[in-house]
């Protein structure tokens, strides 16, 4: 009765924020999953953050949803590097203008990049990146709008990254001139001292006025943020007179055709059910599993159908079960340290009927590190089948066997009898409850006993960055192009307490990671990283078990309403109103 209501509740807080909508209205309600961590420019991390974000900034290039490919937006060129490779130069085409009318200046992308590189911000998520990439940024003495980016080396991303910085107005925050006296040595020196003056700036800067007030979210894009109700919604409306509407047949990263865009909270399902039948949400964005089931009951439906359009949408997300390879053998012992025995864990996995009765068939197997659609994919790794019988034959060969008859193989190791019985890390949800379940249930067919750990997500990854663990189950997300596979991959990684929780990695894949990173070349790049695919293959240090389709859908009294594999899926800016 409870929930009934909750979820009752929810679809009532989406009515009262719309009020009684009038569909003829040029008005876009966006379902969110969860409310972001403020819009702070540079301290903000959240998904849905930075999708909320994309409509009130703009960035100096942009990614063609249909081509997958980066075009200039800001800028009249994509940026290029000199003989060196370290030294990119790009100029400002002087479209964009900020809310005072100023136009964007090459001192704006100097001052955004101190921002982002100052130890004093509040984004050390991103600055450790960065500040291992950037070296200096400087404005040409003789065109104030060319700017030169150096980097520090030689980077496939290196494009990409140097025009990815966040834009901020440096009349507007640095009216003084304050971050004039340092300079990039200055910043990303190990040394680095900071003034009272500089702190209580940055005191400011960070503060959450800055991340939640509508009229400090300040950006060159065509949305302003005018209100935002915590855990509930925020609503954007478009800016009178906006610049890019002078360009917007050259691209669409200049497109701006709806007057305003709510982005609800609907982090129950059933609520965004219900709410999606009353026609109270326009875009269903992103879902994932737990909405496979009632998004086709939706589509059953011939009214959904009438008035929506929507599909399951290919995505660079995969699910993944990790195996611990360096345990430190006392609280966590060595189960997975035996090639042989993570490749029988991987037989043991019946991901075909997982697909079929747990995703209905909306999934697709891969065999490594890339999403099978991806151009980059190593189209010659085999798919690991169900085979239980050579689970058992190289379980029994790594020397894991049953010596007292009690189903649970067994093994002496350092003298002392361990029985094959280990616990899977997961993130407590029901969808994830239930791929632990298949899994315990097949496993314990080859002797080897799975015991389920749910856990909130702090404790999950706490414990996964410490090497605390035997197993997790979770997901990494990528990009429809490159993905650099060094914070999940690099045997430093591990050293370093980063995201290779696993501790995969040795000098033959570091090397391969390096050569995929730094080779520019397309076909000398390609060849690297298509042999790093392999090498995890083999090695198989996860169970790899498919790329995720996402549950996508929009009012079809929107034109443009079109889902694309790239971020963010769908160009809600582009969507035009039938009716007139």
């Amino acid at each position: 009765m409870r929930k009934i209501l909750f979820i009752l509740l929810g679809v009532l807080i989406i009515t009262s924020c719309v009020e009684k909508r009038d569909l003829k209205q040029d008005v876009v309600v966006v379902d969110l999953e969860s409310y972001p961590d403020g819009l702070h420019p540079y301290n903000s991390s959240s998904g849905s953050g930075n999708f909320i974000t994309s409509y009130t900034q703009t960035s100096l290039i942009s990614l063609d949803s249909k081509t997958e490919q980066y075009t200039p937006l800001l800028i009249k060129n994509l940026p290029k590097a000199d003989s060196t490779g370290l030294l990119y130069r790009f100029e400002i085409n002087n479209k964009a203008k900020w809310d005072n009318g100023e136009i964007l200046k090459g001192e704006d992308v100097v001052f955004s990049w101190k921002l982002t590189l100052c130890p004093l911000t509040d984004n050390a998520f991103a600055r450790g990146m960065y500040s291992n990439i950037i070296e200096n940024v400087f404005v040409n003495p003789e065109n104030s709008q060319e700017v030169f980016v150096k980097v520090q080396d030689v980077h496939y991303k290196n494009m990409e990254i140097v025009a990815s910085v966040s834009l901020s107005q440096k009349s507007y925050w640095d009216k003084e001139n304050l971050m004039d006296e340092y300079s990039f040595k200055d910043l990303l020196g190990k040394e680095f001292k900071s003034t009272k003056k500089l702190d209580d700036w940055f005191n400011d800067f960070n503060s959450a006025d800055n991340a939640y007030i509508p009229k400090n979210l300040k950006g060159l894009g065509a949305y302003q943020i005018t209100e935002m109700v915590s855990k509930s919604y925020i609503t954007l409306e478009k800016k009178k007179g906006w610049w890019g509407t002078l360009f917007k047949e050259e691209s669409t990263g200049f497109m701006a055709l709806p007057q305003k865009i709510i982005f609800k909270v609907t982090s129950d399902p059933s609520a965004g059910y219900l709410a999606i039948k009353a026609q109270e949400i326009d875009i269903l964005k992103n879902r994932g599993s737990s909405w496979i089931s009632k998004f086709r009951r939706l589509r059953r439906l011939d009214y959904f159908n009438e008035n929506y359009k929507s599909d399951f949408v290919e995505t660079n997300l995969y699910r993944y079960l990790g195996m611990n390879l360096k345990p430190d053998g006392k609280e966590f012992k060595p189960f997975f340290t035996d090639v042989r025995v993570r490749r029988a864990m991987a037989h043991l996995a019946p991901l075909d009927d997982m697909i079929e009765y747990l995703l209905y068939g909306e999934a697709t197997r891969q065999a490594s590190i890339v999403a099978p659609f991806n151009k980059a994919v190593n189209s010659t790794l085999k798919l690991i089948p169900y085979n239980i019988k050579e689970a058992n034959r190289l379980l029994s060969e790594a020397g894991w066997v049953d010596t007292d008859g009690d189903n649970i193989r067994d093994k002496i190791i350092d003298g002392e009898k361990v029985q094959f019985r280990f616990k899977l890390n997961y993130y407590s949800d029901p969808s994830l409850k239930e791929i632990a379940t298949v899994l315990k249930v097949s496993m314990r067919k080859a002797g080897i006993e799975l015991i389920q750990n749910p856990l909130d997500f702090g404790t999950l990854f706490g414990n996964a960055y410490d090497h605390k663990f035997d197993a997790i189950l979770a997901a990494w997300g990528g990009s429809v192009l490159y993905s650099d596979p060094y914070a999940v991959w690099s045997s430093k990684s591990w050293a370093t307490k980063g995201a290779n929780f696993i501790g995969f990695g040795d000098a033959e894949s570091d090397s391969l990671i390096n050569a995929s990173n730094t080779i520019l070349d397309e076909e000398g790049h390609l060849k690297a990283f298509r042999a790093l695919q392999r090498k995890i293959y083999e090695e198989q240090p996860y169970i790899f078990f498919w790329s995720e389709k996402y549950v996508m859908a929009c009012h079809n009294r929107f034109e443009n309403n079109g889902f694309f594999k790239a971020r963010p899926n769908i160009n809600v800016a582009g969507l035009k109103l039938k009716y007139k």
